[in-house]
């Protein structure tokens, strides 16, 4: 039919394509190395105060600042997140988060003693280190605070979703977060997508929009581009194989990170549910 999309081709996929030599390189290096983590994929940083360009910052390398993301989003995953701040303690991985967003559990030492202040713990989940979302204080509105330690009327556990994208021309997939604030756009978009959002190319860009508030932020716009061959989506779950412990294991950005982007809304007049 006249004007309608060619379907992505294996072949088309750097990392699919078992010629390139950067794809032999990495088999033997993970072997080598005894498998691959988290750390090993360049996250991208979202922008603060309405710029619309994503930075992509690999290790030892000058930053690129990209007006838009394309590839295909290996995976996506829901995230529920409370981080340590100065009003309850410290430390840059979150004392407490959820995959499913609706069970928290909160992070262990390895003796297994709660890291966790304890009158956290009273607030947000009495019982065995873990409890329901739903129940948590930290999940109700009027509970977060602003950077200063100031109460605002968002929410002090922050929902997020984490992407991680395989861009056509990498053999790695990057991280990308979408922050509360631009989570209601991204899953209206989706729901109009023709095929499953993991088995398509999509395009994500950045528009400005005002906070209920009135400040300006960034929101992601997420665009359906094209879908892939039979072929290519099979090569892409075998792929995926390969990073499934990555996935599994995944975190939302960590707090040096989040203070980049801004968290005041998505431009509907109701605070975003968010952890400042």
């Amino acid at each position: 039919m006249a004007g309608e999309l060619v379907l992505l081709k294996r072949t088309e996929i750097a990392a699919l394509n078992a010629a390139d030599p950067r794809v032999e390189a990495l088999m033997y290096n993970i072997k080598i190395a005894g498998g691959i983590s988290e750390n090993d994929l360049v996250p991208i940083k979202n922008p603060s105060g309405g710029a619309l360009a994503f930075e992509f910052a690999p290790a030892g390398k000058k930053p690129e600042y990209l007006t838009e993301l394309v590839g295909v989003p290996l995976t996506i995953q829901p995230r529920r997140t409370l981080w340590a701040d100065k009003s309850i303690g410290s430390g840059d991985r979150p004392v407490c988060s959820s995959t499913d967003l609706v069970r928290g559990k909160v992070r262990l030492t390895d003796d297994k003693q709660l890291d966790v202040p304890e009158s956290i713990l009273k607030i947000a989940m009495p019982g065995n280190g873990e409890g329901k979302c739903a129940n948590c204080h930290f999940n109700k509105w009027d509970t977060a605070i602003d950077a200063q330690g100031k109460p605002t009327k968002c929410k002090r556990c922050s929902e997020s979703k984490i992407v991680y994208l395989l861009r056509l021309g990498d053999i790695l997939p990057v991280k990308v977060t979408i922050p509360s604030g631009s989570i209601g756009a991204f899953n209206a978009a989706i729901k109009q997508f023709p095929t499953r959002a993991d088995q398509c190319v999509v395009q994500f860009s950045l528009s400005k929009q005002k906070s209920g508030g009135g400040v300006d932020f960034a929101q992601f716009v997420t665009t359906y581009v094209r879908g892939l061959e039979p072929e290519a989506i099979e090569s892409l779950k075998e792929y995926g194989e390969l990073l499934s412990s990555v996935f599994e294991n995944a975190q939302a950005e960590p707090p040096q990170e989040r203070s980049r982007r801004e968290d005041l809304g998505d431009g509907s007049g109701a605070p975003p549910d968010d952890a400042f």
